[in-house]
């Protein structure tokens, strides 16, 4: 009997490593290193703990528990974890924000977002 398996990609962005620019990402995306530029990921888009962006993100799903000024854009979910430090707009159908979690800004919900 033939299993179905499913391809799973996560590009990645080690710590330690700074990229200045615009990243375009077809798959999972998981920063833990520094960038300067947008993001405009696909799939689900992870900030680690040591990552940090300066520069607006577009992704359905966006987990923050690094340092993240510029805007984020979100037709899905966002989750500002306990470690995150977000300063910009927020604009996602739904958000969570833990406890010990730094947002400095406005949020916006918009329930049928298509950014």
């Amino acid at each position: 009997m033939k299993k179905n398996t499913k391809e799973v990609v996560v590009s990645l962005l080690n710590e330690g490593t700074q990229f200045t620019g615009d990243i375009e990402s077809q798959d999972d995306l998981c920063i833990h290193g520094w960038v300067s530029g947008s993001i405009n990921a696909c799939r689900k888009l992870v900030i680690g703990t040591t990552g940090q962006i300066e520069g607006d993100i577009n992704s359905p799903s966006v987990v923050v528990f690094g340092v993240v000024n510029g805007n984020i854009f979100s037709s899905g979910f966002v989750s500002l974890k306990n470690t995150s430090q977000v300063t910009g707009t927020i604009t996602t159908a739904q958000i969570e924000i833990e406890s010990g979690a730094e947002f400095n800004g406005d949020c916006c919900i918009e329930r049928n977002a298509n950014v």
